[in-house]
């Protein structure tokens, strides 16, 4: 039997691939997942106040609609769920995701929702919402995202378009902050909500109570 050896056995160096950083202007939504439209007939007034906060934020206003309307369903979920009081979630999610985030390497697995969470985070430099857009405005939510919606409108005795109407008027700034806390957790917003109802009630039920 003839036993072949290699000459030069010292390993082989390959170069090594850092995927891109997570840009929100190519893939305005989470990575990794199917997306169905939706279409948003919104008031010139909702369009023009969701044009400055997207724009403030430094995100594309679709992917910024997208977030904010689920926020608010994710909201309306957990505190029917939980009992905790809206005020009191809303502070306990603001405090969540303004929290020092964990440092060092994230898992590879959770590299790319950690790129995209830093996106979210840090908005997109060289963005500009623009002024062309007018309503209709088509959205791409996830297709859970948007079966969500869909239960959520079901419930309220309205089409999923009306539903993302009235809610589309009523959103708050800051909520990417809350999506990109919950990709950092490895969570779905609605998901990553109802964490922090669950801690608020736990707290709220382990605190010593005031004598009689």
């Amino acid at each position: 039997m003839v036993h072949l050896r290699l000459v030069n056995e010292c390993p082989v160096e390959r170069e090594s691939f850092e995927p891109p950083s997570f840009d929100l202007g190519v893939q305005p939504q989470r990575p990794g997942e199917l997306t169905e439209p939706v279409a948003l007939a919104i008031s010139d007034e909702g369009l023009k106040s969701a044009k400055g906060t997207a724009a403030a934020a430094r995100l594309p206003l679709e992917l910024w609609l997208v977030i904010a309307i689920d926020a608010e369903r994710a909201l309306t979920t957990a505190t029917f769920e939980t009992g905790v009081s809206g005020p009191a979630l809303i502070a306990a999610c603001e405090a969540e995701a303004l929290a020092p985030r964990p440092t060092g390497l994230n898992p590879p697995l959770q590299r790319r929702l950690a790129d995209y969470a830093t996106a979210l985070r840090i908005g997109h430099t060289k963005f500009a919402v623009p002024e062309a857009i007018t309503s209709p405005v088509i959205l791409e939510p996830a297709h859970t995202t948007a079966a969500g919606w869909a239960r959520a409108a079901a419930d309220a005795q309205l089409r999923v378009e009306q539903w993302v109407a009235f809610v589309a008027e009523r959103t708050s700034p800051g909520r990417e902050l809350w999506e990109a806390a919950a990709a950092e957790a490895g969570r779905h917003l609605s998901e990553w909500v109802l964490v922090q109802a669950a801690r608020a009630a736990r707290a709220t039920s382990t605190r010593p109570q005031a004598p009689a």
